[in-house]
């Protein structure tokens, strides 16, 4: 009979063998006497990395962090009418994910803020501009972007939120991956504009020609720039103005 001193860790624990044989962890690193080492939690990035990939070929990759059960905007929706989730938390579906968004900074709000002022000159009788509401773009998605350009007036959604926008607009700070994902959300539903205030490199990405649930054309433009929304090409909104001043 083998002595608990001579016990192999690696039989006594599959986590740590599939750890070991993934090169999470090497063999060097395991001590029988000591708790095992802590496995890699998966990251938001690495969640929506596997969602993207799903999207592209329809089929689920091999190595997943851990298995997702995806949630459909009535499973979600339904939960919401229910008070199953806090009034404090600030949630969206993504890609049948439910996903809580971090607090705002005042740097964010200024740039939503900013935004707002900017497309109320362009877009008035006939259009809203609903800031950081429900829109039920599809079956398993329902993303509350910081702006959305719709038409129509408030008592056309009084039963329910928008499936489609005329531009989206979002402000990111600090999320620019999750934010560049959801540009896939907007290109399948049909959006044919969306910009990303993007406050990291500071510039404005525009997004355009969605095709197959992908924008086909992508500009940046900088402060000295000016934009023209598709659907008001007369008008012209200065970059600057949308980015807040550092």
């Amino acid at each position: 009979m083998s002595r608990p001193e001579d016990r192999n860790p690696l039989v006594d624990n599959p986590a740590l063998a599939e750890a070991v044989r993934k090169g999470w962890i090497t063999p060097a690193e395991i001590v029988s006497e000591e708790p095992p080492p802590r496995l890699p939690v998966a990251s938001l990035e690495e969640i929506l990395m596997g969602i993207a990939e799903d999207r592209a070929d329809g089929s689920v990759p091999k190595e997943r962090p851990f298995p997702l059960r995806r949630w459909t905007r009535e499973e979600y929706e339904r939960l919401v009418e229910q008070g199953f989730f806090q009034p404090e938390e600030r949630l969206e579906l993504v890609d049948g994910v439910i996903i809580e968004r971090k607090a705002q900074s005042s740097l964010h709000a200024t740039g939503i803020l900013l935004a707002q002022d900017a497309l109320r000159s362009v877009f008035s009788e006939g259009f809203e501009i609903r800031p950081q509401m429900p829109l039920a773009l599809s079956f398993d998605s329902e993303p509350e972007p910081d702006l959305a350009v719709v038409t129509g007036t408030p008592w056309d959604y009084l039963d329910a939120h928008p499936s489609t926008a005329i531009l989206v607009v979002e402000v990111s700070d600090g999320s620019l991956f999750l934010d560049r994902h959801k540009a896939s959300l907007y290109a399948h539903a049909g959006v044919p504009e969306y910009w990303l205030e993007n406050l990291v490199d500071w510039c404005l990405e525009v997004y355009r020609e969605p095709e197959n649930g992908v924008y086909t054309s992508r500009t940046v433009l900088r402060a000295g720039d000016s934009v023209s929304p598709l659907s008001r090409p007369e008008a012209r909104i200065p970059v600057a103005s949308l980015l807040p001043r550092r």
